[in-house]
């Protein structure tokens, strides 16, 4: 089996992305000159390093970052989706996974590829695959397995499965 390539990504905070914040964003959206969020600004940000498999995670986690996360959070003045989640993303692999596949599921609605809706499809096996082996272990903490299922009935909502979300 062939190692797979990790790349390390480094957040910046919002002051210093706010400087260079068109080559960021540009820098995360596919190489399309249709994507649709490339206004938006990053939100604040301690720095951190996640290490992705390939461009497609980390494309799809800074959508999640700077757009999706946003817009789930219109709804209340919580810090839950643009910092307890995101830091989760950190030491939790089935929680990135997660935030990746919900990522891919809002650039799925913006684009209506169905090559989005896939990788979402696979990230979010990723993420069921990882809370597994993380519960068969004993090494699952009652906050990330409340986040997950958060996560998971996010993903199955904008997934239009409302009965899995339930």
């Amino acid at each position: 089996k062939t190692p797979v390539m990790r790349k390390a990504v480094t957040i910046k905070p919002a002051n210093e992305a706010a400087k260079s914040q068109p080559k960021a964003l540009l820098s995360a959206a596919p190489k399309s000159s249709n994507f649709p969020y490339k206004h938006l600004m990053p939100i604040p940000r301690q720095r951190t390093s996640l290490v992705f498999a390939d461009d497609q995670e980390s494309r799809c986690f800074r959508l999640f970052q700077n757009h999706t996360s946003l817009t789930l959070s219109s709804y209340s003045k919580s810090s839950l989706w643009n910092q307890t989640i995101l830091q989760a993303c950190e030491t939790e692999a089935s929680i990135r996974h997660a935030v990746i596949a919900i990522g891919a599921l809002d650039l799925t609605k913006a684009t209506n590829k169905k090559v989005h809706h896939e990788f979402a499809l696979r990230q979010y096996s990723k993420a069921i695959k990882h809370m597994e082996r993380s519960l068969s272990l004993g090494t699952r903490d009652l906050r990330s397995a409340l986040i997950l299922c958060l996560l998971t009935i996010c993903f199955e909502s904008w997934n239009n499965d409302i009965q899995s979300a339930i």
